[in-house]
C-alpha cells in the first residue's frame, strides 16, 4: 500500500509539473503577490522536509541571520520553487550526507542557499540543467527521476519574481 501511495504522489508530482510547464509556456500564470516573512514560510517548507531527510539519514539544517525578511512573492509558485530545489537536494545526497539550508540579506538582496554532499553535476552540464526537459547524466544514479521540467519551472518563476536561480557545483 505504501508503494502505491509513493508512485501515486510521484505520478501527481509529475502531471502537476507538466502542468506549469504548460501554463509558463503560454505566459498563463500570473503571479498573486503578497508581502510575508520570508524566512518563516522559507522555514515551514523546509520543516516539512525532516522526516524524508531524517529516514535517509541526511542532516538537513536551517540558518538564517535574521528571523524576519519582509519580501513580495506568491506563495503558491515559490513553493513549487522550493519544494523543487530541496526535493532535489534530498534526493541526488547519499544516506550520512548533509543539506543546509541558509538564507541572508544584503541590503535589499535576499538570498536563499542550498548546499549539500549530493553527487554533483558534472562540470559542462552545469549550464544546462535549467533547460527543458533536460536531465543530468547523474540523475541516472538514483531511483526515482522526473522529467526533467522543476529547475527550468524553478527559473521561469524566479524571473516572474524578478529574482535568479543559479548554481555550482562539483561532480563527485
Amino acid at each position: 500500500m505504501k508503494t502505491a501511495k509513493k508512485h501515486g504522489n510521484h505520478l501527481l508530482h509529475l502531471v502537476n509539473e507538466l502542468l506549469d510547464f504548460k501554463n509558463l509556456e503560454f505566459q498563463q500564470i500570473k503571479l498573486k503577490v503578497t508581502v510575508d516573512n520570508w524566512v518563516s514560510f522559507c522555514e515551514e517548507i523546509y520543516l516539512s522536509f525532516t522526516e524524508i531527510a531524517l529516514k535517509k539519514d541526511i542532516d538537513l539544517s536551517f540558518e538564517t541571520t535574521t528571523s524576519n525578511i519582509e519580501v513580495w512573492f506568491d506563495k503558491n509558485q515559490m513553493e513549487k520553487v522550493l519544494y523543487n530545489l530541496f526535493t532535489n537536494a534530498l534526493k541526488f545526497t547519499d544516506k550520512g550526507g548533509f543539506v543546509k539550508v541558509e538564507i541572508s540579506q544584503t541590503g535589499e538582496t535576499t538570498q536563499l542557499q542550498i548546499a549539500d554532499s549530493g553527487i554533483g553535476i558534472p562540470k559542462k552540464q552545469l549550464t544546462k540543467i535549467f533547460n527543458r526537459f533536460y536531465q543530468s547524466s547523474n540523475s541516472r544514479l538514483i531511483e526515482e527521476s522526473g522529467f526533467g521540467l522543476g529547475l527550468s519551472i524553478s527559473e521561469e518563476i524566479m524571473h516572474l519574481h524578478h529574482g535568479e536561480i543559479n548554481v555550482q557545483s562539483e561532480s563527485g
